[in-house]
């Protein structure tokens, strides 16, 4: 099967004020410059899904999509969940048109992409790395740290492309190992917060900046080191998150290792 090079995501935090990013967990590879004619920004592309809708939406002013296949003039290597793969052509995902977007990301479900150019003086375009991230009927939205805006048509991906997507795999030894609940007492208040511990295929290393844990769209401060982690969520934020949220661990801009979907009926067992 031809490896297709896709969309970078990340997410913010609505809980901390450092701000975290996600993708699935792929090193984005530096495509290098190239002349207009093969920068794979702007060169035509095969297209694999767009959108129909032509009555702006929103805040945001944007009504609809295109996601398309363009080939890059020389193949690039990039690690996904441990594996190195090389990869010839890209997807590129273009919100357009719209009222000018600087500063804004595109999300896909709560897979953020901040790599984002403009095109033009009103659109948005973005680099999918990993097509896993991509499913039938995903939500495609744009937004800032603090607002979201979800366009008005849903992703639609056509059977022939469907049939070569693969779930988003979780690499062996990545995973949520328990989800339990304890209660801290300050004086006579008694507060209930839920813990969540997970594991990593290998040591994380040391960094300057702190890491989070992404679930769904939102981060929060990742405790922990080596191989084992965990976040303590207040029983509001617990409450307020969804089952089969993404969970994932991320530093900067960078997804370090994703850790699997939420499952909230596993609490205290």
């Amino acid at each position: 099967m031809r490896k297709t090079l896709l969309v970078v995501v990340f997410l913010f935090s609505t809980s901390s004020p450092n701000l975290a990013f996600a993708q699935s967990d792929a090193n984005a590879p530096t495509i290098p410059q190239k002349p207009l004619s093969s920068d794979p920004r702007v060169i035509p592309g095969r297209v694999i899904a767009e959108g129909h809708n032509t009555a702006p939406a929103g805040a945001t002013k944007l009504p609809t999509y295109k996601l398309e296949e363009v080939e890059l003039a020389q193949p690039v290597e990039i690690t996904v969940r441990g594996a190195r793969e090389r990869l010839t052509t890209v997807l590129r995902l273009a919100v357009t048109p719209g009222e000018s977007q600087l500063g804004y990301w595109i999300w896909i479900d709560d897979v953020l992409l901040p790599s984002v150019w403009g095109v033009g003086a009103k659109s948005l375009a973005t680099f999918i790395y990993d097509r896993s991230i991509l499913r039938d009927g995903a939500i495609i939205s744009v937004g800032t740290e603090r607002n979201i805006y979800d366009l008005p048509e849903r992703l639609k991906l056509p059977d022939s492309f469907r049939a070569t997507l693969k779930p988003e795999a979780i690499e062996e030894g990545n995973g949520i190992v328990s989800i339990s609940s304890f209660f801290r007492v300050a004086g006579s208040e008694r507060q209930r917060f839920i813990g969540i511990a997970m594991k990593t295929a290998k040591p994380l290393p040391t960094m300057n900046m702190g890491y989070s844990v992404q679930i769904g769209r939102r981060f929060f401060d990742a405790g922990g080191r080596g191989i084992n982690w965990s976040v303590q969520l207040t029983e509001q934020q617990f409450a307020e998150l969804k089952d089969g949220d993404r969970v994932a661990i991320d530093v900067g801009v960078f997804n370090i290792a994703y850790l699997g979907r939420l499952d909230k009926s596993i609490i205290d067992r």
